[in-house]
């Protein structure tokens, strides 16, 4: 009687392994330090976010009249619908604008001795800011660094992003 031949392990599939490093599989570290990564740069940009918040709320508003005047004249032709505070602090060196809901300009403190000319020109950039929403793109675009962060692509697409609008600001 011929036998049946008996399977060999050299007939069985091949079982496919992932590398593990201590006990720990190659997929979940690379996603454990991914989510770090993640973690810590949504922290950074929460911080930032609240600290710009701070300074916008605590800072006094700018009540001298040729600062208003000059913000009345540029958010006119600038077409504004609506005019954005114009705050004044000791926390800045440089003016910004921020906010999402309430548009807030922060002039530093010693702005209050420039000219008309200097203050007309602030306040036509950070209004074309505003009025661009680029506050909005910033976040975004910081929020696919975090997601990202291991790409050189995504950072260098984020400060392109800023220089143009920089650029188009001061166009």
């Amino acid at each position: 009687m011929p036998s049946i031949p008996e399977k060999t392990e050299a007939s069985a599939l091949p079982v496919t392994r992932t590398p593990t490093w201590q006990g720990v599989s190659l997929p979940w570290l690379l996603g454990a330090v991914w989510a770090l990564g993640v973690i810590a740069l949504m922290a950074r940009l929460a911080y930032g976010l609240l600290a710009v918040r701070r300074i916008a709320r605590t800072a006094p508003e700018v009540d001298a009249g040729a600062w208003r005047a000059a913000l009345h004249e540029v958010a006119d032709r600038l077409d504004l619908d609506e005019l954005p505070r114009l705050v004044v602090s000791n926390a800045v060196r440089v003016p910004f604008a921020c906010g999402f809901r309430e548009p807030t300009i922060v002039v530093p403190a010693d702005a209050m001795s420039w000219t008309d000319d200097r203050r007309r020109v602030v306040l036509l950039h950070e209004l074309a800011h505003i009025q661009r929403r680029d506050m909005i793109g910033h976040v975004l675009s910081r929020l696919a660094c975090a997601m990202y962060w291991f790409h050189p692509l995504v950072w260098m697409a984020a400060q392109h992003l800023r220089a143009e609008s920089e650029r188009a600001c001061d166009d």
